[in-house]
């Protein structure tokens, strides 16, 4: 008796326990979703939208919309953080406070990731680094200056065909790094860009098999006439049918950039 009523204090004390860890991890969910910018922002030039898909209550991919201090560019950015949950949450919640401050220095995209890549290796976390696309967009000119610290390279749907942005560059915060790669790209009314976090590309179906970025790519192309939006819905609409029901095991955000 002496033991099942210890038993039974435990049990109780454990479901406590998990109760108090849900209350906390729905309100760190709720929190997130408030940090995290709107996903359909107002950037001139540009019909812009988002959808980010966490694994668990906590995600560890990021996006931002930052104007800049001339006030007609806008610096667009997204990103991943190794690992899954809190953990990876966390970090990407540091990662991105630390791009805010640098937002305000004229920096450009290689230059921003050199900078962020240092700071973030001053606070380096064993197993912990970000993979990063960094953009600024200048409407007037419809001028993108790109620079990639790790993540897929973003696919251009252009008169229904397709081509890859090719800027190669390192993860932040794991190595010492002396500068970055940097493109400029000249966009024309009708882009389509895509941005997105391996969670997509690198998804599997039950037979081992990748969705990757040509299933990415003939799914921009299909819809391209469709509003971002619409776009967004049709991809993950894809993506679930072909993972099958549950959570997917990896963070999944995708961004759509359309020219006007």
């Amino acid at each position: 008796m002496a033991i099942a009523l210890e038993n039974a204090r435990l049990y109780e004390r454990v479901t406590q326990q998990e109760e108090r860890l849900h209350r906390d991890l729905t309100r760190a969910q709720q929190i997130q979703q408030f940090i995290l910018p709107t996903p359909f922002p107002m950037i001139q030039g540009l019909e812009v939208g988002v959808h980010f898909r966490p694994a668990r209550e906590l995600g560890g991919d990021l996006y931002e919309f930052i104007s800049q201090p001339d006030r007609t560019t806008t610096a667009i950015a997204i990103g991943d953080v190794s690992g899954k949950g809190a953990p990876a949450a966390l970090y990407g919640s540091m990662a991105t406070g630390i791009l805010r401050s640098l937002s305000s220095q004229p920096l450009t995209p290689a230059q921003m990731l050199l900078q962020l890549n240092q700071l973030l290796l001053q606070r380096q976390i064993e197993g912990h680094f970000l993979t990063l696309c960094y953009t600024l967009w200048e409407p007037e000119r419809r001028c993108l200056k790109i620079a990639n610290a790790g993540m897929p390279p973003p696919a251009l749907i252009r008169e229904g065909e397709a081509s890859t942005l090719q800027v190669a560059g390192i993860p932040l915060g794991l190595l010492e790094v002396t500068s970055y790669e940097e493109q400029t790209v000249e966009l024309r009314g009708g882009d389509l860009l895509c941005f997105y976090s391996d969670g997509i590309n690198d998804v599997l179906n039950a037979e081992g098999e990748f969705f990757g970025e040509r299933r990415i790519e003939d799914l921009l192309i299909r819809h391209k006439e469709k509003s971002v939006q619409e776009i967004l819905s049709e991809i993950f609409q894809v993506v679930r049918s072909f993972t099958g029901p549950g959570t997917p095991r990896d963070d999944q955000t995708l961004m759509l950039l359309k020219v006007l």
